[in-house]
């Protein structure tokens, strides 16, 4: 399985990466963020959603093996798909981009992750 992956953006709390997963265009998001799923509406843009894509999810933890994290979404990843993973972490959020070989571009000190307990942090569709 090839994987070629690049940051396209940034987003709260982390990055939106393209990705080339056996040639075919997916989208991934690495991002600080409470390990909630009702948070990936807040994530995702709503084009995404709209345009029929599956959304994937997945948990990154510390002591996580982020390498079988990601290997157990991208396996059921089609083209045009979705993926987020929801780090505990910056830490974390580096393991991922490390896992996918993107250079450390990661959330500045300026950028916050997205807690579902705080309503006052900016959010993509405020």
């Amino acid at each position: 399985m090839e994987i070629i992956s690049t940051i396209e953006a940034d987003v709260p709390g982390g990055v939106r990466i393209a990705t080339t997963l056996d040639g075919e265009g997916i989208t991934l998001f690495a991002v600080v963020a409470d390990p909630d799923l009702e948070l990936l509406a807040e994530i995702v843009p709503a084009d995404l959603f709209e345009s029929g894509a599956q959304v994937h999810a997945n948990i990154v933890g510390a002591d996580d093996d982020v390498q079988d994290k990601l290997l157990e979404v991208v396996e059921n990843m089609n083209p045009g798909d979705v993926a987020v993973f929801l780090c505990s972490s910056p830490t974390s959020l580096e393991s991922v981009l490390d896992a996918l070989d993107i250079a450390d571009d990661t959330p500045t000190d300026d950028d916050q992750p997205i807690d579902s307990r705080a309503p006052d942090i900016d959010r993509p569709d405020q």
